[in-house]
């Protein structure tokens, strides 16, 4: 449907001439199309207010079955537990680094003691190889994807969650000094954009033989900092 033919659909229609410097906002859900006059340079996006619509944005996000990239990126951010999506009229425009170590955890970015307790963390339970459930604190970034650790302050065993680097895969594994001497616990094939561990389909070694986390596979659940420190998780040494 070319709204810009001759023969143009007998339709209610606005027409804008969008000039350099301005900006358009089209409500949610309605039909447009955008013809550029020349050689322009166009940024676009999607704007979620705080005052009705972030809500209807959550539900339709939640109840989707599409599991496009567009999708993960709202769950792995505005979705997060956490997230701050209060409005503050007295305080005036946030610097981009600021509202992306919201949902980031940007642990160099000199955030407030509140921010860092909402940043993401990762919970493991249930592992028939206990000694790997318990809080996964962010650890920085591998490539793209964001990693946790785990540090056993009992025997001073330490455990992460990455992604393999240049694969789908994630790994839960021990990390001694820094290298990883002993095989991967658990494992589990992800998408290639994700940027949090998946939190079902990991595998133990009736998945590989040479894995060593044994039955039943671990619940993982990505929540923030506060909560996760807060839990009481079983596992054994």
């Amino acid at each position: 449907m070319d709204f810009f033919a001759p023969s143009k659909p007998f339709v209610r229609q606005y027409h804008d001439i969008v000039h350099t410097g301005q900006l358009l906002i089209i409500p949610g859900q309605r039909w447009h199309q955008v013809r550029n006059r020349g050689n322009t340079v166009t940024l676009a996006g999607n704007f979620v207010s705080g005052r009705g619509s972030f809500e209807t944005m959550k539900k339709e996000v939640e109840s989707n079955p599409n599991t496009g990239s567009y999708y993960k990126q709202l769950e792995n951010t505005l979705l997060v537990p956490g997230f701050d999506i209060s409005i503050d009229y007295d305080k005036g425009d946030m610097m981009w680094k600021d509202f992306r170590a919201q949902g980031q955890g940007d642990v160099d970015s000199g955030q407030s003691n509140e921010l860092e307790a909402a940043t993401f963390a990762v919970v493991v339970s249930g592992a028939g190889s206990s000694e790997i459930n318990g809080c996964y604190l962010f650890n920085g970034r591998n490539g793209n994807a964001w990693q946790f650790e785990l540090i056993n302050t009992a025997t001073g065993r330490t455990f992460e969650i990455f992604q393999v680097g240049g694969s789908r895969w994630w790994n839960i594994m021990e990390r001694v000094g820094n290298s990883y001497p002993n095989p991967v616990h658990y494992g589990v094939e992800g998408d290639s954009d994700d940027v949090l561990p998946p939190t079902n389909g990991w595998g133990s070694k009736e998945y590989k033989g040479t894995w060593l986390g044994m039955n039943p596979m671990p619940i993982v659940e990505v929540t923030n900092r506060k909560v996760c420190l807060s839990r009481k998780v079983a596992k054994h040494t």
